[in-house]
C-alpha cells in the first residue's frame, strides 16, 4: 500500500527524478504562461482606464479604430460621454465614462488578487523545482563517477542540449526573478499573442545579447524591490538603451518613458529628469516624432538652465535646434513655408542665445533663403543667401559657396533679373570647374546659363555654354557606361560561380540626355546664325514674308520642338 506521507527526493532513483522534473517543467510552464496572460489582461485594462481619461473634451477629433491587431480604420469621436464596454463573452454594454472606469478598476483589482495568489504558488513550485534539480544533479554526479567512458552522460553539446533562451528562462525561474522571466518570455513569444496597444519587437535580440538582457532585467527587478528611485531609473534607462542598440525602438521608448516617469519623482536631484527627457527625445526624434522630441528637449533645457548646468543646456539646445529643423523640413514638404521660416528663425535665436555656432547659423541662413524663395519673398531670400555666401567665402568653402550661387541665380531668374542670374551661374561654373564631383551640377549650370542667354538674345554666348553642356553630357554618359560594364562584369562573374545569381542589365541611374543636349546645341547655333541666314535669303531674291517660306520655317520649327521633346 502506498504511503500518504511526503516523498523524500533522496530516495528516488534517477529515472523517477527525471519524471518528476519533467512533470514540474510542464507545471511551471503552465503556471508562468498563465501568469503572463493574466498580467497582459491587467495591462490591457489599465490601458483602457488611461484611454477613458484621455478622451474628455476631444469630441469630433479624428482617431484610428482597431478592427484587428494590425488593421485600423479612420473614425471620429462623436460622443465622449458614453462608451461601449466589452463585459465578456462577446457582450457589449453602454456605460458612462465614470462607470466604465469603475468597471475596469474592479477588473484590475480582481486580477491583482489572482496574480498575487498565482505568484505565491509559482514561488512554492520554484522551491520544489530547485530541490528536484539539486537532487538530480547529485544523483547524476554519483552515477557519472561510476560510469565508464562509454556510459558517460551526454555532453552539453549533444542534440538534447537546452536552447539558450530556454536555459535563461529556467535560470530566471530558479533564481526567483518572476517579473524578469515574464518580461524575457514576452519578448520571445509570437507577436500575434500581444495586446494590440502594446509595442512588441518583430524579432528578439541576437543570442549573444540575451545574457546581457537577462542581467539588465534582473537588475531592474531587484531595483524595483528595493524601492530606490535612483536605482530603478538607472536600470530602466539601461534597458531602454539596450533595446535601442538592438533596433527595438518601440521597446526602447517604452522603458525610457518609464525611466522619465521615475526620474520625475527624484525631487532631490533634477539631473535625472533632465537626462531622461533628453534621452527619450533622441530616440523619438530618430523615429521621426520630432514634435514630441521638441517638447522633451525644451523640458531638459529648462531644467538645465534652472540647475545652472551650462554643458547640459548647450547639449539640449543643439538637440532642440535639430528637432526644429526636422519640423521645418516637414512644413516645407507640406508647402507651409511660413511655418518653416518660423522654425528656422527660432532655431537661430536658440543658437545665438545658448550655444553660439557660426556654421550652424550659416546653414540656417541658407535654409531660410530657400524657404523665403519658395514663399515668393525673393528680396528677403536674396538677403539670407548673400549672408550665407559671404560666410562660405570667409570659411574658404567653395562647394557650399557654389550651392549659394545656384540658389541666388534661381532667385534672380524668378524675379526676372536674368543678367544677375547669369552672373551668379558663371561664378558657380568658375568655382566648380576643377571639381570632378561637381560635374553633373556643372553641366546643369551650363545648360541653364545657355537658356538664360537665349532669353537675353545673346545667342553666341548661349552656343558657348550649350556646347560645354553637350561635352559634359557626353563625358558623364561615357563614364556611366564604363561603370555599368564593370558592374555587369562583376555580376556575370558571380553568376558563373552560383546558379542562383540573377543577372540584370537594367541600369537604374538616369544620367544627362546626350540627345537633348545635342538638340539644344543645334537650336542655339541656328539662333546664332539666324540673322546671317535671313541675309542670304534676301540676297537670293526670296521674300521672307511669303507664304511658302513661312510654311517652311513653321515645319522646321515643329520638327525641332518634337525632337527636343523626345
Amino acid at each position: 500500500m502506498a504511503s500518504d506521507g511526503p516523498i523524500n527526493l533522496a530516495d528516488l532513483p534517477l529515472q523517477q527524478l527525471q519524471a518528476v522534473r519533467k512533470q514540474m517543467d510542464e507545471e511551471m510552464q503552465h503556471l508562468t504562461q498563465s501568469y503572463a496572460q493574466l498580467k497582459q489582461a491587467q495591462i490591457k485594462f489599465n490601458d483602457s482606464i488611461e484611454s477613458l481619461s484621455s478622451i474628455d473634451g476631444r469630441k469630433d477629433e479624428k482617431i484610428l479604430i482597431p478592427l484587428t491587431s494590425s488593421l485600423y480604420i479612420p473614425g471620429t469621436l462623436a460622443n465622449v460621454d458614453k462608451v461601449i464596454v466589452d463585459v465578456g463573452t462577446g457582450y457589449m454594454v453602454d456605460k458612462s465614462i465614470p462607470d466604465a472606469k469603475e468597471f475596469y478598476k474592479s477588473k484590475v483589482a480582481f486580477l491583482k488578487g489572482s496574480l498575487d495568489n498565482l505568484q505565491e504558488t509559482i514561488t512554492q513550485r520554484e522551491n520544489q523545482y530547485k530541490s528536484t534539480l539539486k537532487q538530480r544533479k547529485q544523483v547524476s554526479a554519483h552515477i557519472g563517477s561510476k560510469a565508464s567512458p562509454e556510459q558517460a552522460p551526454p555532453s552539453p553539446d549533444s542534440k538534447n542540449h537546452v536552447p539558450a533562451t530556454q536555459s535563461i528562462c529556467l535560470e530566471l525561474l530558479v533564481q526567483g526573478h518572476i517579473h524578469s522571466y515574464i518580461d524575457f518570455f514576452n519578448l520571445l513569444i509570437p507577436v500575434q499573442t500581444q495586446s494590440p496597444g502594446k509595442p512588441h519587437p518583430s524579432k528578439p535580440p541576437p543570442l549573444q545579447d540575451l545574457q546581457r538582457l537577462k542581467t539588465l532585467l534582473t537588475t531592474c527587478e531587484l531595483a524595483i524591490r528595493s524601492t530606490d528611485r535612483v536605482q530603478i531609473y538607472t536600470a530602466k534607462r539601461a534597458l531602454g538603451f539596450f533595446y535601442k542598440e538592438n533596433s527595438l525602438m518601440e521597446m526602447a521608448i517604452l522603458y525610457l518613458r518609464e525611466a522619465l516617469e521615475c526620474a520625475k519623482g527624484i525631487h532631490a536631484n533634477k539631473m535625472f529628469e533632465m537626462e531622461a527627457a533628453h534621452s527619450l527625445g533622441l530616440v523619438l526624434a530618430s523615429m521621426g516624432h520630432a514634435q514630441e522630441a521638441l517638447k522633451l528637449y525644451e523640458q531638459s533645457r529648462s531644467l538645465a538652465s534652472e540647475k545652472g548646468d551650462v554643458a547640459a543646456e548647450q547639449l539640449a539646445s543643439k538637440s532642440l535646434v535639430a528637432a526644429r529643423i526636422l519640423i521645418a523640413q516637414e512644413y516645407e514638404n507640406d508647402g507651409d513655408f511660413k511655418e518653416a521660416i518660423t522654425q528656422y528663425v527660432n532655431s537661430i535665436h536658440i543658437i545665438e542665445k545658448s550655444t553660439p555656432d557660426e556654421k550652424v547659423v550659416n546653414d540656417l541662413n541658407y535654409c531660410l533663403g530657400n524657404a523665403y524663395k519658395q514663399d515668393h519673398q525673393v528680396d528677403v531670400a536674396v538677403e539670407y543667401l548673400n549672408k550665407y555666401l559671404g560666410k562660405c567665402q570667409e570659411l574658404e568653402d567653395p562647394v557650399s559657396g557654389g550651392k549659394a550661387q545656384l540658389a541666388l541665380a534661381s532667385c534672380y531668374e524668378s524675379s526676372g533679373n536674368l543678367e544677375e542670374a547669369t552672373e551668379h551661374l558663371k561664378q558657380f561654373i568658375d568655382a566648380t570647374e576643377s571639381d570632378p564631383a561637381q560635374k553633373t551640377s556643372l553641366a546643369q549650370a551650363c545648360n541653364q546659363i545657355g537658356v538664360l542667354y537665349n532669353k537675353l538674345g545673346d545667342f553666341p554666348k548661349a552656343v558657348t555654354y550649350f556646347d560645354r553642356h553637350f561635352a559634359l553630357a557626353c563625358e558623364i554618359n561615357n563614364e556611366q557606361k564604363i561603370l555599368l560594364q564593370k558592374q555587369e562584369s562583376v555580376i556575370s562573374s558571380e553568376a558563373s560561380k552560383s546558379a542562383t545569381v540573377s543577372v540584370s542589365t537594367t541600369h537604374s541611374t538616369k544620367g544627362l540626355s546626350v540627345g537633348s543636349a545635342q538638340i539644344q546645341l543645334g537650336l542655339s547655333k541656328a539662333n546664332a546664325n539666324m540673322a546671317e541666314f535671313f541675309k542670304h535669303v534676301v540676297d537670293a531674291g526670296y521674300d521672307p514674308k511669303g507664304e511658302s517660306f513661312a510654311a517652311l520655317l513653321r515645319w522646321k520649327a515643329t520638327r525641332s520642338f518634337e525632337a527636343a521633346d523626345k
